[in-house]
């Protein structure tokens, strides 16, 4: 009986490693896809913001175009 009790607490203890080894490489992962989606919203945030100002210069140089030529 002591034997078969002592076998069962090294299984119980080898899941309870195995499951916070699990969590903990979870963990990590979560924290990479965050840091990922953080650099994919910057980068979409300054796609946008190029945009406007290709937006406003081509805006401005079609104004001063009508200037010139005006």
């Amino acid at each position: 009986m002591y034997h078969h009790n002592r076998f069962l607490l090294y299984l119980t203890n080898r899941r309870a490693l195995l499951l916070l080894r699990k969590k903990k490489y979870q963990e990590g992962l979560l924290a990479r896809t965050d840091g990922q989606l953080d650099n994919l919203e910057r980068l979409v945030h300054d796609l946008e913001f190029a945009q406007v100002e290709k937006q406003v210069k081509t805006r401005g140089a079609e104004i001063n175009s009508s200037f010139v030529l005006g």
